[in-house]
């Protein structure tokens, strides 16, 4: 039963850590997407840096429902999702358990 929660406990961690890189590269991401007042260097093209965060944000959705799931939290869904205009699609509980199977593995 150790071996089960030390195994648990390596996924946890490793989602976490993840979630952390994405956090920090949507951060690094926002000042890309600006066409005026850029801080900094241009690394990539506004468009390609607005998808990137876009896609990021629905993957680090999904990364926290996980993230929860495996700490034995009750899913909170998020806010922006009982709007009409919005189409949250890939919020399903099937790619959510994807990647709860992929950090429970581990």
């Amino acid at each position: 039963m150790e071996t089960l929660e030390n195994t648990n406990t390596v996924g946890i961690n490793k989602l976490k850590n993840d979630i952390k890189s994405l956090s920090q590269e949507q951060r690094e991401l926002k000042n890309q997407m600006k066409t005026v007042r850029l801080v900094g260097e241009r690394k990539i093209e506004p468009c390609v840096a607005a998808y990137k965060h876009w896609m990021n944000r629905q993957k680090l959705n999904l990364m926290f429902a996980a993230y929860q799931i495996l700490r034995g939290k009750e899913v909170i869904k998020p806010k922006t999702l009982d709007t009409d205009r919005t189409n949250w699609t890939f919020y399903t509980d099937s790619n959510i358990q994807k990647i709860v199977d992929e950090y429970s593995k581990k």
